[in-house]
Protein backbone atom coordinates (compact mmCIF):
# COMPACT_ATOMS: atom_id res chain seq x y z
CA UNK A 1 0.00 0.00 0.00
CA UNK A 2 2.99 2.27 1.07
CA UNK A 3 4.73 1.28 -2.07
CA UNK A 4 1.21 2.40 -4.28
CA UNK A 5 0.92 5.92 -2.73
CA UNK A 6 5.17 6.33 -2.92
CA UNK A 7 4.04 5.76 -6.80
CA UNK A 8 0.70 7.82 -7.49
CA UNK A 9 2.87 10.89 -5.72
CA UNK A 10 5.82 10.26 -8.08
CA UNK A 11 3.11 10.73 -11.21
CA UNK A 12 1.69 13.72 -10.21
CA UNK A 13 5.34 15.45 -9.69
CA UNK A 14 6.10 13.99 -13.07
CA UNK A 15 2.93 15.57 -14.55
CA UNK A 16 3.57 19.01 -12.66
CA UNK A 17 7.13 19.27 -14.01
CA UNK A 18 5.42 18.67 -17.81
CA UNK A 19 2.59 20.85 -17.64
CA UNK A 20 5.30 23.44 -16.09
CA UNK A 21 7.50 22.97 -18.94
CA UNK A 22 4.43 23.11 -21.61
CA UNK A 23 3.15 26.43 -20.30
CA UNK A 24 6.62 27.79 -20.07
CA UNK A 25 7.70 26.97 -23.83
CA UNK A 26 4.58 28.40 -24.74
CA UNK A 27 5.28 31.92 -23.48
CA UNK A 28 8.74 31.60 -24.39
CA UNK A 29 7.00 30.40 -28.10
CA UNK A 30 4.36 33.97 -28.06
CA UNK A 31 7.19 35.80 -26.37
CA UNK A 32 9.10 35.24 -30.10
CA UNK A 33 6.40 35.66 -31.61
CA UNK A 34 5.71 39.00 -30.79
CA UNK A 35 9.45 39.68 -31.29
CA UNK A 36 9.00 38.35 -34.41
CA UNK A 37 5.88 40.56 -35.36
CA UNK A 38 7.41 43.68 -33.94
CA UNK A 39 10.70 43.47 -36.15
CA UNK A 40 8.78 43.30 -39.01
CA UNK A 41 6.02 45.59 -38.49
CA UNK A 42 6.41 48.13 -41.39
CA UNK A 43 7.37 51.53 -41.02
CA UNK A 44 4.55 53.51 -42.64
CA UNK A 45 7.11 56.22 -43.26
CA UNK A 46 8.90 53.39 -45.53
CA UNK A 47 6.32 51.99 -47.32
CA UNK A 48 3.92 55.09 -47.77
CA UNK A 49 4.10 56.76 -51.17
CA UNK A 50 2.64 60.24 -52.87
CA UNK A 51 2.78 60.82 -56.57
CA UNK A 52 3.71 64.48 -57.41
CA UNK A 53 2.83 65.95 -61.03
CA UNK A 54 6.09 67.66 -62.69
CA UNK A 55 5.76 70.82 -64.70
CA UNK A 56 6.17 68.52 -67.67
CA UNK A 57 2.73 66.80 -66.87
CA UNK A 58 4.46 63.16 -65.68
CA UNK A 59 3.44 61.51 -62.44
CA UNK A 60 6.76 60.63 -60.35
CA UNK A 61 6.02 57.94 -57.16
CA UNK A 62 7.51 59.15 -54.51
CA UNK A 63 8.27 58.36 -50.60
CA UNK A 64 5.43 59.41 -48.35
CA UNK A 65 8.05 61.52 -46.41
CA UNK A 66 11.10 63.32 -47.73
CA UNK A 67 14.27 63.84 -46.74
CA UNK A 68 17.11 63.52 -48.81
CA UNK A 69 16.78 66.22 -51.90
CA UNK A 70 19.27 67.24 -54.11
CA UNK A 71 18.18 70.11 -56.16
CA UNK A 72 20.02 70.61 -59.32
CA UNK A 73 18.15 73.86 -60.52
CA UNK A 74 19.51 77.06 -58.93
CA UNK A 75 16.50 78.92 -58.38
CA UNK A 76 14.35 75.77 -56.76
CA UNK A 77 17.19 75.29 -54.19
CA UNK A 78 17.13 78.63 -53.20
CA UNK A 79 13.21 78.64 -53.09
CA UNK A 80 13.62 75.71 -50.58
CA UNK A 81 16.30 77.69 -48.66
CA UNK A 82 13.74 80.42 -48.20
CA UNK A 83 10.97 78.00 -47.46
CA UNK A 84 12.73 76.88 -44.73
CA UNK A 85 13.66 73.25 -45.88
CA UNK A 86 17.35 73.39 -46.02
CA UNK A 87 18.04 70.37 -43.88
CA UNK A 88 16.24 68.38 -46.59
CA UNK A 89 18.86 69.27 -49.56
CA UNK A 90 22.20 67.10 -49.59
CA UNK A 91 22.96 68.50 -53.28
CA UNK A 92 23.31 71.41 -54.63
CA UNK A 93 24.10 73.36 -57.60
CA UNK A 94 27.94 75.01 -57.58
CA UNK A 95 25.72 78.67 -58.22
CA UNK A 96 23.63 78.60 -55.61
CA UNK A 97 26.88 78.60 -52.89
CA UNK A 98 28.07 82.17 -55.13
CA UNK A 99 24.57 83.32 -53.35
CA UNK A 100 25.80 85.19 -50.21
CA UNK A 101 21.64 86.09 -49.09
CA UNK A 102 21.19 82.27 -48.96
CA UNK A 103 24.47 82.01 -46.64
CA UNK A 104 22.47 84.38 -44.37
CA UNK A 105 18.93 82.65 -44.01
CA UNK A 106 20.72 79.43 -44.01
CA UNK A 107 24.39 78.97 -42.25
CA UNK A 108 24.79 75.29 -42.86
CA UNK A 109 24.83 75.92 -46.63
CA UNK A 110 28.90 75.32 -47.06
CA UNK A 111 28.14 71.68 -46.06
CA UNK A 112 25.95 70.80 -48.36
CA UNK A 113 28.03 68.48 -51.40
CA UNK A 114 28.22 70.26 -54.39
CA UNK A 115 26.08 68.17 -57.07
CA UNK A 116 26.38 68.62 -60.71
CA UNK A 117 23.94 66.83 -63.64
CA UNK A 118 25.99 63.73 -63.57
CA UNK A 119 23.86 60.72 -62.50
CA UNK A 120 26.56 58.19 -61.41
CA UNK A 121 27.46 61.02 -58.98
CA UNK A 122 23.92 61.65 -57.80
CA UNK A 123 23.70 58.48 -56.75
CA UNK A 124 26.59 58.61 -54.08
CA UNK A 125 24.44 61.23 -52.27
CA UNK A 126 21.36 58.38 -51.44
CA UNK A 127 18.61 61.16 -52.54
CA UNK A 128 15.04 60.39 -52.16
CA UNK A 129 14.40 62.81 -55.49
CA UNK A 130 16.11 64.87 -57.73
CA UNK A 131 14.69 68.14 -58.37
CA UNK A 132 15.88 69.49 -62.22
CA UNK A 133 14.75 71.71 -64.67
CA UNK A 134 14.74 69.30 -67.45
CA UNK A 135 13.38 65.88 -68.54
CA UNK A 136 16.26 64.90 -70.63
CA UNK A 137 18.31 65.61 -67.03
CA UNK A 138 15.79 62.88 -65.59
CA UNK A 139 16.21 59.91 -68.09
CA UNK A 140 19.25 59.34 -67.23
CA UNK A 141 18.62 59.60 -63.46
CA UNK A 142 15.66 56.64 -64.29
CA UNK A 143 18.55 54.55 -65.78
CA UNK A 144 20.56 54.16 -62.33
CA UNK A 145 17.58 53.76 -60.00
CA UNK A 146 17.06 57.44 -59.51
CA UNK A 147 13.65 59.51 -58.83
CA UNK A 148 13.27 63.24 -60.64
CA UNK A 149 11.05 66.01 -60.72
CA UNK A 150 11.21 68.62 -63.53
CA UNK A 151 9.79 72.07 -61.87
CA UNK A 152 10.92 73.89 -64.51
CA UNK A 153 8.29 77.17 -64.96
CA UNK A 154 8.71 79.84 -67.16
CA UNK A 155 5.68 82.89 -66.29
CA UNK A 156 3.61 83.34 -63.37
CA UNK A 157 1.42 80.62 -63.95
CA UNK A 158 3.57 78.10 -63.83
CA UNK A 159 5.39 79.89 -61.26
CA UNK A 160 2.38 78.96 -59.16
CA UNK A 161 1.84 75.32 -60.08
CA UNK A 162 5.83 74.42 -59.41
CA UNK A 163 5.51 76.05 -56.43
CA UNK A 164 2.63 74.07 -55.18
CA UNK A 165 4.50 70.67 -56.70
CA UNK A 166 7.59 71.47 -54.81
CA UNK A 167 4.74 71.65 -51.43
CA UNK A 168 4.28 68.18 -52.16
CA UNK A 169 7.32 66.72 -52.60
CA UNK A 170 8.30 68.54 -49.57
CA UNK A 171 4.87 67.64 -47.40
CA UNK A 172 3.98 68.41 -44.02
CA UNK A 173 4.10 72.46 -43.22
CA UNK A 174 5.94 73.56 -46.19
CA UNK A 175 2.90 72.81 -48.44
CA UNK A 176 1.09 75.12 -46.43
CA UNK A 177 3.21 77.69 -46.59
CA UNK A 178 3.51 77.08 -50.59
CA UNK A 179 0.26 77.46 -50.18
CA UNK A 180 0.04 80.94 -48.89
CA UNK A 181 3.08 82.02 -51.49
CA UNK A 182 0.82 80.70 -54.38
CA UNK A 183 -1.57 82.99 -52.95
CA UNK A 184 0.29 85.50 -52.44
CA UNK A 185 1.37 85.62 -56.22
CA UNK A 186 -2.26 85.76 -56.89
CA UNK A 187 -3.03 88.69 -54.10
CA UNK A 188 0.01 90.92 -55.58
CA UNK A 189 -1.03 90.11 -59.35
CA UNK A 190 -4.89 91.24 -58.65
CA UNK A 191 -3.16 94.71 -56.66
CA UNK A 192 -1.07 95.60 -59.70
CA UNK A 193 -3.69 94.29 -62.46
CA UNK A 194 -6.79 96.42 -60.73
CA UNK A 195 -4.42 99.57 -59.80
CA UNK A 196 -3.48 99.88 -64.03
CA UNK A 197 -6.78 98.50 -65.60
CA UNK A 198 -7.73 101.80 -67.17
CA UNK A 199 -3.85 102.87 -67.72
CA UNK A 200 -3.89 104.57 -71.23
CA UNK A 201 -1.32 103.02 -73.68
CA UNK A 202 0.53 106.00 -74.20
CA UNK A 203 1.48 106.36 -70.24
CA UNK A 204 3.10 103.23 -70.11
CA UNK A 205 6.73 103.36 -70.30
CA UNK A 206 8.65 101.41 -72.68
CA UNK A 207 11.18 99.65 -69.81
CA UNK A 208 13.78 97.57 -71.35
CA UNK A 209 15.92 94.84 -69.02
CA UNK A 210 19.07 94.35 -69.27
CA UNK A 211 21.29 90.91 -67.57
CA UNK A 212 25.25 90.66 -67.59
CA UNK A 213 25.17 93.29 -70.04
CA UNK A 214 23.47 96.08 -72.11
CA UNK A 215 22.84 94.07 -75.06
CA UNK A 216 21.73 90.98 -73.46
CA UNK A 217 18.28 90.85 -72.63
CA UNK A 218 15.11 88.42 -72.95
CA UNK A 219 12.20 88.17 -74.97
CA UNK A 220 8.29 87.41 -75.27
CA UNK A 221 6.46 84.99 -73.62
CA UNK A 222 8.73 85.14 -70.17
CA UNK A 223 8.15 86.43 -66.76
CA UNK A 224 10.09 89.59 -67.22
CA UNK A 225 7.79 90.27 -69.87
CA UNK A 226 4.83 89.57 -67.33
CA UNK A 227 5.94 91.61 -64.71
CA UNK A 228 7.15 94.42 -66.70
CA UNK A 229 3.03 94.78 -68.53
CA UNK A 230 1.88 93.81 -65.06
CA UNK A 231 3.53 96.61 -63.63
CA UNK A 232 1.90 99.16 -66.10
CA UNK A 233 4.93 99.07 -68.48
CA UNK A 234 5.33 98.29 -72.42
CA UNK A 235 8.29 95.41 -72.82
CA UNK A 236 11.10 97.11 -74.97
CA UNK A 237 12.13 93.30 -76.39
CA UNK A 238 8.33 91.70 -77.03
CA UNK A 239 8.89 91.86 -80.62
CA UNK A 240 12.62 91.55 -81.51
CA UNK A 241 12.86 87.68 -80.11
CA UNK A 242 11.37 85.42 -77.88
CA UNK A 243 12.19 83.09 -74.46
CA UNK A 244 15.25 83.50 -72.39
CA UNK A 245 18.29 84.82 -74.23
CA UNK A 246 18.06 87.56 -77.18
CA UNK A 247 20.42 89.62 -78.17
CA UNK A 248 19.63 93.30 -79.23
CA UNK A 249 21.76 95.97 -81.30
CA UNK A 250 22.63 99.70 -80.54
CA UNK A 251 20.01 100.07 -83.56
CA UNK A 252 17.34 97.96 -82.00
CA UNK A 253 17.29 100.30 -78.53
CA UNK A 254 17.51 103.46 -80.74
CA UNK A 255 14.18 102.89 -82.37
CA UNK A 256 12.87 101.61 -79.05
CA UNK A 257 14.24 104.66 -76.85
CA UNK A 258 12.99 103.11 -73.51
CA UNK A 259 12.00 104.96 -70.44
CA UNK A 260 13.25 103.10 -67.96
CA UNK A 261 16.17 100.35 -67.54
CA UNK A 262 16.08 97.92 -65.54
CA UNK A 263 19.14 95.97 -64.65
CA UNK A 264 19.20 92.20 -63.14
CA UNK A 265 20.85 92.09 -59.52
CA UNK A 266 23.72 90.77 -57.93
CA UNK A 267 27.23 90.59 -58.54
CA UNK A 268 28.22 92.87 -61.59
CA UNK A 269 25.18 94.83 -62.07
CA UNK A 270 27.01 98.01 -60.71
CA UNK A 271 29.08 97.39 -63.87
CA UNK A 272 26.38 97.13 -66.17
CA UNK A 273 24.61 100.28 -64.97
CA UNK A 274 28.11 102.31 -65.29
CA UNK A 275 28.13 100.99 -69.42
CA UNK A 276 24.91 102.55 -69.94
CA UNK A 277 25.69 105.92 -68.48
CA UNK A 278 29.26 105.65 -70.00
CA UNK A 279 28.55 104.26 -73.81
CA UNK A 280 28.01 107.20 -76.35
CA UNK A 281 25.61 104.97 -78.22
CA UNK A 282 23.11 105.74 -74.90
CA UNK A 283 23.48 109.19 -74.43
CA UNK A 284 20.50 109.89 -76.06
CA UNK A 285 18.33 107.17 -74.94
CA UNK A 286 15.65 108.97 -72.41
CA UNK A 287 16.09 106.16 -69.65
CA UNK A 288 20.33 107.14 -69.44
CA UNK A 289 19.56 111.35 -69.98
CA UNK A 290 16.92 111.00 -67.46
CA UNK A 291 18.39 108.73 -64.88
CA UNK A 292 16.13 106.12 -64.69
CA UNK A 293 18.15 103.04 -64.61
CA UNK A 294 17.81 100.88 -61.67
CA UNK A 295 18.90 97.68 -60.73
CA UNK A 296 16.54 95.19 -59.41
CA UNK A 297 16.94 93.41 -56.03
CA UNK A 298 18.48 90.23 -55.40
CA UNK A 299 18.14 87.60 -52.28
CA UNK A 300 18.09 83.78 -52.18
CA UNK A 301 17.54 84.53 -56.24
CA UNK A 302 17.32 87.39 -58.44
CA UNK A 303 13.67 88.91 -57.95
CA UNK A 304 13.12 89.25 -62.12
CA UNK A 305 14.19 85.65 -62.10
CA UNK A 306 12.76 82.25 -60.78
CA UNK A 307 13.32 82.35 -57.48
CA UNK A 308 10.44 82.69 -54.47
CA UNK A 309 10.86 86.56 -54.46
CA UNK A 310 9.31 86.85 -58.31
CA UNK A 311 6.36 87.13 -56.04
CA UNK A 312 7.71 90.56 -54.97
CA UNK A 313 9.12 91.63 -58.18
CA UNK A 314 5.64 92.13 -59.43
CA UNK A 315 5.14 94.85 -56.72
CA UNK A 316 8.86 96.44 -57.04
CA UNK A 317 7.93 96.94 -60.56
CA UNK A 318 4.90 98.14 -60.23
CA UNK A 319 6.12 100.50 -57.99
CA UNK A 320 9.44 101.82 -59.88
CA UNK A 321 7.18 102.67 -62.95
CA UNK A 322 4.31 104.50 -61.51
CA UNK A 323 5.42 105.85 -57.82
CA UNK A 324 2.41 108.00 -58.25
CA UNK A 325 0.08 105.66 -59.31
CA UNK A 326 1.07 102.32 -56.88
CA UNK A 327 2.02 103.32 -53.55
CA UNK A 328 4.05 100.25 -51.81
CA UNK A 329 6.39 100.61 -48.87
CA UNK A 330 8.31 97.94 -50.20
CA UNK A 331 10.76 98.15 -47.60
CA UNK A 332 7.93 96.92 -44.59
CA UNK A 333 6.06 94.59 -47.24
CA UNK A 334 10.02 92.87 -48.09
CA UNK A 335 10.56 92.82 -44.35
CA UNK A 336 7.59 90.71 -43.91
CA UNK A 337 8.04 88.85 -47.30
CA UNK A 338 11.72 87.01 -45.66
CA UNK A 339 10.05 86.92 -41.56
CA UNK A 340 6.84 84.63 -42.81
CA UNK A 341 8.77 82.50 -44.97
CA UNK A 342 12.14 82.06 -44.04
CA UNK A 343 11.71 83.14 -40.65
CA UNK A 344 14.50 85.53 -41.11
CA UNK A 345 14.32 89.74 -39.54
CA UNK A 346 16.12 91.26 -41.82
CA UNK A 347 18.16 94.97 -40.36
CA UNK A 348 17.16 97.98 -41.78
CA UNK A 349 20.53 98.32 -43.13
CA UNK A 350 20.05 94.84 -44.78
CA UNK A 351 16.59 96.10 -46.16
CA UNK A 352 18.12 99.14 -47.54
CA UNK A 353 21.31 97.60 -49.31
CA UNK A 354 18.53 94.98 -50.90
CA UNK A 355 16.07 97.53 -51.97
CA UNK A 356 19.38 99.56 -53.80
CA UNK A 357 20.36 96.20 -56.05
CA UNK A 358 23.15 95.72 -53.80
CA UNK A 359 24.64 92.75 -52.60
CA UNK A 360 23.63 91.58 -49.16
CA UNK A 361 26.17 89.78 -47.16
Amino acid sequence: MRQRKMNIMLCLLAMTIVVAGCAKSTATNHADAEVKAADSKPDANATTTKKVVSMSGKEVELPGKITRVVNTWPSSATMMIFLGAGDKLVGVHKYVKTLPFNKLIYPKLEQIPTAEENAEELLKLDPEVIITASDDNIKSYTQVGLKGVNLMFNNYKTMKQSVSALGDILGSDYKSKTDRLVAYIDGNLNKVQDTFKNLREEDKPVVYYAVDNMYSTTGAGTIMEEWVTNGGGKFATSDLGKGMRVTVTPEDILKKNPDIIVVSGGEGSKKVVQSFKTAPEWSEIKAVKNNKIFVIPSGCFAWDRFGAESALQILWAAARFHPDLFVMDMKEETRKFYKEYSNFDMTDQQLEQLLKGEVVK
